[in-house]
């Protein structure tokens, strides 16, 4: 008998209480299921698999349940036993959950709206499984643990340095055999019974990744007045949601990046945090120094193709331990990326320019040197003047872009390329990554300006010759040059990645913008991959679905390339999507057809940083800043028109608070900024 293949769990219907490294994800009434993806996760592994609250050996009946911007879970629901007076139900139960750093805490609370006595038998079931999160991710079920000890009313479970704590403040009876906490329970007419239930994990100090507090950074939380309840309800989840991702580096405690995403991604990876941390320039400038820190002390310094490490070349992902998914297999640094080290690079130089303090500057200026090296030299591996992926190790990722799934790149027809593979977008990551470094080198006196110089005209020339193909509707960027230098001739949303980087002209900016409103924009957000090609999957990872920081992207290139209505249809349409995800973007979606217009991706990570930095991106493209050197002042560029009147405080430009307001599309810049001229 053929086994049945494992298959990837559903994360869209769970409700996720965040505080990282530890997320409860459970179903909405607050209950986790062992054969699932819910859990309490602690960084990379569940603790909890099952938590099961039951009164007259019965499931508590849902009648409401609603997760507060701020991150508290609140449940009613209803307990019968068929002995009621009435036909109308009388106990209520509450539940309100609050997440900490390592577990979550549960308000439970029955209240009696009879007109007697009721004595409730009350049981919580509990299971710890000790699942890895790529396990979980693959389908395995593991067996739970044995339980351990009574622990003050609760229960113990415990192994290879990970132990959980269940509590109770009201006495109870612990059957640690069975898993169970049970209270006999009498309830007089009115009146009502509580108990606190806190789940407390530990995790072996092995380097992971611990709590990270914003209030560590200049972490400004912009205050935002508009009568768009919409655009409100996208940005509180936003920074709120950004805030609970918060990590920090056990290398240095002080330095806070934003993890990935959540349960699968609860770490450090090069090109997610630096988008991040790069959407959220506007609102402070330290939460990008400390990511470029955390990714600079991992730099690498070595030739390891097991672990595709090259001398200057930032990590992809860091993790405690290795991780094995099939037949791939990652050290614990793993520095396959190919757009993580120009990504670093640009977002030093556009911190810099924010006002990131220059002290901060010159203490990256080595890994800068390290960086670039690896830019000019060791990414175009056959120097052909562009910047080329291969997994070498064979255990590695196949692709190495965002889109990094094993099929993501694919001809017309749906025949996957082959490596070594020139992406599109990290052609213009690199050409404005080695401007930046242009300009960070001659201020701050460095030697080699002139062969980066060559490196991104030569470069630019490469990319012009090869990189344009015309089809029926006209021309277009090919997704990728493939080993033999052929142009991969898919129409997918990576050229929108390039627009904005300066490698393209105005009138090149235009027509990739036109392809990608006329091919692509499906009214809430830009689809990966055209309906017309053979690979087209509207539910798959990256072959037509919808991914919300890939459409930011894309509409904060057409800002900068002086596009704000083609921006603003974009980000309208994010804003839609955001509304029917209850303000909170998972990190990609579908959108099939008219009827299902926005649906879950099964296993979307909700939050997800970069998709939680939409909100930022979207009160820039509002009335965006472009900073130049520091000390002079920045460009204003016209923004988006999609929200009405706004004021909005929050950005932050060398140290100085900026206060906007937008009138019927016109902004002003309020003290002290009016002081700035118009460019």
């Amino acid at each position: 008998m053929t086994p049945q293949p494992l298959l990837q769990p559903a994360l869209h219907h769970l409700v996720s209480c965040v505080h990282a490294p530890a997320v409860t994800m459970s179903a909405a009434s607050g209950r986790i299921d062992r054969l699932s993806a819910a859990g309490s996760y602690l960084g990379e592994r569940r603790l909890l698999c099952t938590y099961a609250l039951s009164a007259f050996d019965r499931v508590p009946e849902l009648i409401h349940s609603v997760l507060d911007v701020d991150g508290t879970l609140r449940i009613s629901a209803i307990v019968r036993d068929g002995t009621e007076d009435t036909p109308d139900p009388v106990l209520l139960l509450r539940l309100v959950r609050h997440a900490h750093a390592t577990g979550f805490v549960d308000t439970i609370t029955i209240e009696n709206m009879g007109q007697r006595f009721r004595d409730v038998p009350v049981m919580l079931a509990l299971a710890c499984d000790l699942a890895s999160t790529s396990g979980v991710k693959a389908g395995l079920v593991n067996q739970p643990l044995v339980p351990g000890v009574d622990c003050a009313g609760g229960i113990n479970f415990a192994r290879d340095g990970y132990a959980v704590d269940v509590t109770a403040t009201q006495p109870a009876r612990v059957d640690i055999a069975a898993g169970t906490i049970s209270w006999d329970v009498r309830i007089e007419a009115g009146g009502s019974w509580s108990t606190i239930v806190e789940m407390r994990g530990e995790q072996p100090d092995d380097g992971a990744f611990r709590p990270g507090d914003v209030d560590d950074v200049s972490w400004i939380r912009p205050t935002v007045v508009t009568d768009s309840a919409s655009l409100r309800l996208i940005v509180d989840w936003s920074f709120s949601d950004l805030g609970r991702l918060a990590l920090s580096d056990p290398l240095e405690r002080r330095d806070i990046f934003i993890a990935a995403g959540c349960p699968w991604y609860f770490t450090l990876f090069g090109r997610d945090s630096l988008w991040t941390a790069r959407m959220m320039l506007p609102f402070g400038q330290d939460l990008a120094g400390s990511t470029l820190r955390c990714l600079a002390r991992r730099q690498g310094q070595r030739v390891d193709a097991s672990a595709a490490e090259q001398p200057g070349r930032i990590p992809h992902e860091v993790r405690p331990a290795a991780l094995s998914e099939g037949a791939m297999t990652l050290p614990p640094v793993y520095y396959g990326s190919v757009d993580a080290t120009p990504l670093w690079i640009t977002t030093l130089a556009e911190a810099w320019r924010w006002g990131l303090a220059e002290g901060d500057v010159v203490a990256l200026l080595p890994a800068l040197q390290a960086a670039v090296e690896w830019l000019v030299t060791v990414s175009d591996a056959d120097d052909d003047g562009l910047c080329e992926y291969v997994d070498d190790s064979g255990t590695g990722l196949s692709n190495q872009g965002w889109k990094d799934s094993g099929d993501s790149i694919n001809w017309h027809d749906g025949t996957a390329a082959t490596a070594p593979i020139a992406l599109v977008e990290v052609q213009g990551y690199a050409y404005e990554a080695a401007i930046n470094a242009v300009q960070l080198y001659e201020h701050f006196r460095l030697p080699g300006s002139e062969r980066i110089s060559a490196f991104a005209h030569r470069l630019r020339n490469v990319f012009h010759d090869h990189f344009w193909i015309t089809d029926a509707q006209g021309p277009h960027l090919a997704v990728a040059l493939d080993a033999d230098k052929r142009a991969v001739d898919s129409i997918t949303s990576n050229p929108g990645h390039v627009l904005g980087t300066g490698l393209l002209d105005s009138e090149q900016e235009a027509t990739v913008i036109a392809r990608l409103l006329t091919d692509l924009d499906c009214g809430v957000g830009l689809r990966t991959m055209s309906i017309g090609d053979g690979r087209y999957n509207p539910v798959s990872y990256h072959n037509g679905s919808i991914w919300p920081h890939d459409t930011a992207i894309c509409a904060r290139g057409m800002v900068l390339a002086g596009h704000p209505q083609a921006a603003g249809t974009l980000l309208a349409g994010l804003i839609e999507a955001a509304v029917a995800f209850d303000g909170r973007l998972p990190e990609l979606f579908a959108s099939i057809d008219d009827a299902a217009r926005i649906v879950p991706y099964l296993a979307s990570c909700r939050p997800q940083a970069w998709a939680a930095a939409v909100g930022p991106t979207i009160l820039w493209a509002l009335a965006p800043l472009v900073p130049r050197r520091p000390g002079e002042p920045p460009q204003q560029l016209a923004g988006i028109d999609i929200v009405g009147d706004v004021d909005l405080d929050g950005f932050r430009i060398s140290g100085q608070r900026v206060r906007i307001a937008i009138r019927s599309g016109v902004v002003s810049y309020l003290t002290p900024v009016g002081q700035i001229p118009p460019a």
